[in-house]
């Protein structure tokens, strides 16, 4: 093999390397904890949020570098949280 060729070859292996190391861990349980369209304007579970209407339908929004804050219970152990 010459240099070119084993070049090569390293660069290949960290593309995989790379690629491979970039996905998520599998999911072990998918659980659903909080849902909410907006269309009713419920906002029990949330603080600092407050209902407009977009596209003819009703959205939690126009934050503008601002937040809200979602409260949940009874929410079990987990190692990460999809939004």
């Amino acid at each position: 093999m010459n240099k070119f060729s084993k070049i090569n070859l390293l660069l290949i292996f960290i593309l995989a390397f790379v690629i491979d190391s970039c996905s998520y861990p599998e999911m072990i349980r998918n659980e659903l904890v909080y849902e909410n369209d907006f269309e009713s304007s419920d906002l029990n579970s949330i603080d600092g949020g407050d209902i407009m209407s977009f596209n003819n339908t009703n959205v939690i929004g126009d934050f503008n570098n601002d937040g809200f804050t979602l409260f949940l219970e009874d929410v079990v152990d987990h190692d990460y949280i999809f939004i």
